[in-house]
């Protein structure tokens, strides 16, 4: 279990959360969609592709000081010009067999008929999303980034944990963190910038240039830092283990794990299960690790800051003595 896209929430009173929780996601288990309904979402195994294992059944797998989730949803696909194929031919028959124009409200209830009708023939999407819950630090990781799989997760979620919990939103103090790495071509020792960002005017948000495969030191772009524009994103590797691209959000896209990370999770004649186990564990151990050093800038930064404004506030205040 690798996974390829994260974000951070905060939690707290962690041990109500453990508390029966295997009790509470099995209340909540994944149903198939019945015939007429859109979509299902529910809590599966994370052991769901080990079903000979004994742990297959259960809704939580704890590793060390970690719990790994999975959350299963399946979806209807069924495409709007099918459905407005039937109801147009529907308003054209009632049109020329009632001699009557069909109103818009009459058009909105033949649409909810007619997709109910045909959801039962619709092909079904499922989709499974992985996350852990790192009880040393206190955090939940989402294995993605995607804005509807998190709702879908998140409001879940919260029904277990029966709290209001929120991401980690740095949008002004790591995009200045990120955009002052780049203009002094200098970042902290545990991290080397890549050829890979996104700049944005912070006047004009919809102004944004997408550097790929370039120097990022190069005149031209450092020409752009000068002129104000900001970092959104920006290509990172942490400590030669792995490379990500992160964002002024905390959201980390394009997680890949080097070689030489990968070489430390590849094991000869070991059992499924015990490579996922092994897996899972290497590559927890080292999120957390990153996490740890960018988080650890993001507080650094803003103890500098509030210092700095303590400092202002002093002399503001000898002036006006």
């Amino acid at each position: 279990m690798l996974i390829k896209q994260a974000q951070i929430f905060q939690l707290t009173d962690l041990d109500s959360l453990l508390e029966n929780l295997e009790e509470k996601l099995e209340k909540l288990e994944f149903k198939p969609c019945t015939s007429s309904a859109p979509v299902s979402i529910g809590w599966i195994s994370p052991l769901e592709e080990f079903p000979d294992e004994e742990e297959s059944d259960h809704f939580m797998y704890k590793i060390d000081s970690y719990v790994i989730l999975c959350l299963k949803i399946e979806e209807k696909i069924l495409p709007s010009t099918v459905v407005q194929q039937e109801l147009k031919e529907t308003i054209k028959n009632i049109e020329y067999l009632e001699n009557r124009k069909v109103g818009q409200k009459e058009k909105f209830i033949l649409k909810v008929q007619i997709t109910t009708k045909l959801l039962p023939k619709a092909f079904s999407q499922f989709t499974k999303i992985y996350a852990y819950i790192d009880f040393k630090k206190e955090r939940l990781i989402l294995g993605t980034v995607n804005t509807k799989k998190t709702v879908q997760f998140i409001s879940l979620f919260k029904k277990i944990l029966l709290e209001e919990i929120q991401p980690f939103d740095e949008i002004n103090t790591l995009s200045n963190i990120m955009t002052e790495w780049l203009e002094s071509q200098n970042c902290p020792a545990e991290f080397s910038i890549e050829k890979n960002c996104v700049l944005q005017d912070p006047n004009n948000q919809m102004r944004m240039i997408r550097c790929q495969h370039q120097d990022l030191y190069s005149p031209n772009i450092q020409a752009l830092v000068k002129d104000g524009y900001k970092i959104k994103q920006l290509a990172l590797n942490w400590q030669d283990q792995i490379d990500f691209i992160v964002t002024n959000r905390l959201l980390l896209n394009s997680i890949r794990f080097t070689d030489q990370f990968l070489e430390r999770v590849k094991e000869v004649d070991v059992e499924p299960k015990q490579q996922f186990y092994s897996n899972f564990l290497i590559m927890a151990d080292a999120l957390s690790g990153l996490l740890e050093d960018l988080l650890g800038v993001i507080v650094t930064k803003q103890i500098k800051k509030l210092t700095d404004n303590i400092k202002v506030v002093q002399v503001v205040k000898k002036i006006s003595d």
